[in-house]
């Protein structure tokens, strides 16, 4: 029974850190899944605030790093003086990019989208610009918010089993 909890906490780690970089489904919750599975694991200590504390936290951490990976991205947009159409161009840029540049198109999508969509909709070159920066530095921010959280989930699995 412990190996398949440790082994299936394995494929939640590694496939959470993997969809904490590549769309569509949300890493952190799913690295999370690993800390819920130990807690049905024998030999693992209960942490100090008792598993309900522990897990209910982490997983508002996990739930509200994916909600702030999305809102980043609107935000990097509309900061830099983007409009609508550059948010959505961000997100079609993100999907076309992934789907035929795979992972470079993740940080070229949302630029090429932003920057396209402006343009479409009869934004001058340099809001264009702005905005396809905009979309790109929120995506990053928001990738390195995700990854940072489930590296940290990975962490806490680590020290649970030592």
């Amino acid at each position: 029974m412990e190996i398949a909890l440790i082994a299936g906490a394995l494929i939640l780690l590694l496939t959470g850190l993997v969809f904490s970089i590549l769309p569509p489904l949300p890493g952190p919750p799913i690295a999370w899944g690993a800390l819920l599975l130990m807690r049905w694991h024998p030999d693992v200590e209960v942490p100090d605030s008792g598993w309900t504390g522990f897990l209910l936290l982490w997983l508002v951490i996990a739930i509200a790093s994916t909600f702030m990976d999305n809102l980043l991205a609107i935000w990097g947009t509309k900061l830099t003086g983007g409009s609508k159409a550059g948010t959505w161009g961000a997100f079609v840029g993100l999907l076309v990019g992934l789907l035929f540049m795979g992972p470079l198109g993740i940080l070229v999508g949302p630029f090429l989208g932003a920057f396209s969509f402006e343009i479409a909709s009869g934004s001058d070159l340099t809001v264009a610009i702005r905005s396809g920066v905009g979309s790109l530095a929120g995506f990053v921010a928001g990738t390195l918010l995700k990854l940072g959280i489930s590296i940290w989930i990975v962490v806490l699995w680590i020290r649970m089993l030592l």
